[in-house]
């Protein structure tokens, strides 16, 4: 048998993207059996490196023929760059996730041996690692029948320009406001039955967005109705923008059962508030802050790095005013600008001081009393590099770790709400809801229907 060809183009791209390498590098590869051939040409330079592959099953065989070929790649790529990416060769979203995958495969100090050689992951990033796995070992549920609720409310008070989400500018969809609330409101209840007739227990209840508060109260409060019955622990409501928020708002979310909630200032300059197309100030954050402190929610704060005219110190000064107010939890974004966001039809580059931005935060936060607790990555984000969830001792948000490590099922509803669900030995299913609002409740009744036998048996 001769050798026969293996597309892993999606994957090598990956690694091209990420040193903006374009027609100058070409990579194929085939297969020998069990030995992976990776061809690569680079400006004239031609490279062939040849992989055993040892594993147990197809699915996992493939998984590491992947890896290989990216290794291969990076390292050619490396090479004749010269640059060295934190991350390494490793493209994943769940860096945690792999790790822990991996040290129970291997064991802890050879786990860290691969990352560091084989990945290639800086010894930075993978303390990072080694700090959030230790944080989740006492939280991951391993249970198949604990399940966490999410409820997604696709609409906003205006658009950021770094945003690529699919939601809906309150002001020019206040005719679909309606129709949606009753359909969420009928999947909501839906998923209720199917979570008793199977035995779930509800881990945490989240309210995403969107913006979820930029609905009028009486509706949003007819949506958290069909919430305020399920016994869970946790329940999150992502108010986001301070500019949505009154006394009003917060009553209401108390009598729901809400105890956790977001106030998301992105920056502390005005200045860049206003570039990045948000109505509102940091002063108003601080007061959206002061309400839900008044109130006794535990608060999450989200910065983002890498902002459109923002320089380290800019970034500095946010990181310290938000870590003054103490709130419970901090979120570290990369700045992040896929193809549907505004930003990317203008000629705004990535900031080459990002990863700055993020040591900064990293140790101010550390030295405050926060630990990372969640991480995940994007494509196309700034230096490659991750988003990373701080928070207080004993204040950590369980769905945040639920759903970044895959560690429990989600029933998911609402418009782009995808639910999956986790099966005892690591498999995962998903189901996503269509992504357009009216399309999600002409679908509905079929929806539920598909729901039903997705979550059977």
């Amino acid at each position: 048998m001769g050798m026969t060809f293996l597309d892993l183009s999606y994957d090598l791209n990956d690694i091209k993207r990420l040193f903006g390498a374009g027609e100058e590098v070409s990579a194929s590869c085939c297969l020998d059996g069990s030995r992976l051939i990776t061809e690569i040409e680079y400006k004239g330079k031609s490279y062939s490196f040849s992989d055993e592959i040892e594993a147990e099953g197809e699915i996992e065989f493939k998984r590491l023929c992947r890896r290989a070929a990216k290794k291969r790649l990076y390292g050619v790529l490396k090479e004749n760059t010269g640059i060295s990416l934190p991350w390494g060769s490793l493209t994943g979203i769940r860096p945690v996730r792999l790790f822990s995958q991996t040290v129970k495969e291997m064991g802890y100090e050879e786990a860290q041996r691969y990352f560091l050689e084989f990945f290639d992951v800086s010894p930075s990033k993978l303390e990072l690692l080694k700090r959030i796995e230790k944080v989740q070992r006492k939280y991951l549920a391993d249970d198949p029948k604990i399940c966490d609720l999410y409820a997604g409310i696709p609409f906003c008070r205006g658009r950021c320009s770094y945003c690529s989400f699919i939601s809906a500018e309150i002001e020019k969809s206040a005719g679909l406001i309606d129709s949606y609330a009753f359909c969420l409101i009928k999947e909501i209840e839906f998923v209720k039955n199917i979570i008793a007739k199977n035995g779930l227990k509800v881990n945490s209840v989240y309210v995403g967005g969107g913006t979820p508060s930029s609905l009028p109260l009486e509706k949003l409060e007819e949506i958290l109705a069909a919430l305020k019955d399920i016994e869970a622990g946790e329940f999150t409501f992502e108010a986001g923008r301070p500019d949505s928020f009154s006394e009003e708002l917060m009553e209401l979310l108390k009598r729901a059962g809400v105890n956790r909630i977001s106030v998301n200032p992105q920056s502390s300059s005005d200045e860049t508030l206003k570039r990045i197309g948000r109505r509102h100030t940091f002063s108003d954050c601080v007061r959206a802050f002061g309400l839900s402190e008044k109130y006794g929610f535990i608060v999450n704060m989200d910065i983002i790095a890498g902002l459109p005219g923002e320089s380290l110190e800019d970034f500095k000064r946010t990181a310290d005013a938000v870590i003054a107010l103490r709130p419970h939890n901090i979120t570290v974004h990369t700045l992040c600008v896929k193809n549907g966001a505004l930003l990317a039809r203008t000629d705004y580059s990535h900031t080459e001081c990002a990863s700055q931005m993020l040591d900064y935060a990293q140790n101010a936060l550390h030295n405050s009393g926060y630990n990372a607790y969640y991480m995940y990555r994007q494509k196309n984000a700034a230096g490659n590099l991750e988003n990373v969830g701080y928070s207080l001792p004993g204040f950590e948000c369980l769905y945040n770790i639920d759903n970044m490590e895959d560690s429990v099922t989600v029933a998911a509803c609402g418009a782009n709400a995808i639910s999956k669900r986790v099966f005892s030995g690591g498999r995962i299913e998903r189901l996503a809801n269509p992504k357009d609002i009216k399309t999600y409740c002409s679908k509905i009744d079929a929806l539920l229907e598909k729901k039903e036998l997705f979550f059977s048996g």
